[in-house]
Parts: structure tokens; sequence; C-alpha cells
């Protein structure tokens, strides 16, 4: 037993001095004089750019001169469109932001609270009003509807944005109604 032992820590310790040469070897093999002649790429770097700077042209005023459109058969019905008086402007404005309202149909807001909401508004997750609950949107409801819905659809503290991802700002609005109107 004390031969098996002997020999096969002999065996051990010779292959463990090979190894011990041959990684010495090797690493004298690649001395650092052999490198120094070496010139390599990202030792040049620097210089490479500053030449290239110091060759490159000045930039130059190009000049252009301002052009006209083209007038085509859709601009000029464009042009037609577009002469009308700031008043009828926003009177425009606001029927579609009313059609809008109207298009979207009588469940939406609980559609919407059901998909974005009720995650965070059932359980008061970051400190959100629990649906329902008077004194949680108390401090809230002195705001305004139109507060409420901006402060949904961009984000406000922990609430993240809500107008994204092909929910319109209309449609979560219909969300904070239905949920205003839960404890109105």
């Amino acid at each position: 037993m004390k031969k098996a032992i002997a020999t096969t820590s002999y065996r051990t310790a010779l292959g463990l001095a090979i190894a011990v040469s041959l990684s010495m070897g090797i690493s004298g093999c690649s001395s650092d004089e052999s490198k120094s002649d070496e010139v390599k790429a990202v030792d040049r770097v620097d210089d490479a750019s500053e030449q290239a700077r110091a060759n490159a042209p000045e930039p130059e005023d190009q000049g252009f001169a301002e052009t006209t459109p083209v007038p085509t058969a859709e601009t000029a019905n464009m042009d037609e469109a577009v002469n009308v008086t700031d008043n009828s402007v926003e009177a425009e404005s606001a029927a579609v932001d009313t059609a809008e309202t109207e298009a979207i149909s009588a469940n939406t807001g609980v559609q919407i609270y059901e998909q974005k909401c009720k995650m965070c508004h059932d359980s008061g997750l970051l400190n959100a009003p629990i649906y329902g609950d008077k004194a949680s949107w108390e401090p809230r409801l002195g705001k305004g509807l139109d507060t409420l819905t901006m402060h949904s659809a961009e984000g406000f503290n922990q609430m993240p944005a809500q107008a994204f991802g092909g929910t319109t700002e209309a449609e979560v609005r219909a969300a904070v109604e239905y949920m205003v109107d839960a404890v109105s």
C-alpha cells in the first residue's frame, strides 16, 4: 500500500514539474523584446485620427437657394383646407375630441380598468387609491377629472403612464371616470 501511494505521489510530482517546465519554456519564448518591435493598430489610433483631421477638407457653406414646392392636385386641395380661421381650427379640434370620446363604447372604462388599472387599484399597490374606497380617493378628487386623467395618461409619481400601446387618452379618461364614479 505504501508503495502505491509513493508511486502516485511520484507521478503527481513528476507531472507537476513537467507542467511548470513547459509553462516557463513557453513564456520564455515570448519575451518582451520581440513584442517591442511590433507596431499594433491599437497603438496608432490616436496618430491616425490626428492625421485624418489634419488632412480633412474645411467645411464650406453649400449655399443652396431656397426652393418652393411644386403644386400638385393634392397640395392644391390641402391649401384650400388649410385656409381657415383660428376659431374654426379650435372648433374642429374640439369636435374631434368630442367625437373620439363619443366613439368609445359605454363599457370602455370597465374594460380598461380590468386590463390596466385593476392590479394596483384593487390592492393599493404603489399607493394607488383603492377602487371604491372614498377615503383613499378623497385627496385626489379635489384635483379634478382633467388632472386625474392627465396623471393617469402621462404618469405621475409612482403611477406609470397608461396612454400607450394602443390605449388612447380618451380610453384612459373612461377608466378614470369609471373609478371616480365608484366613489362619488
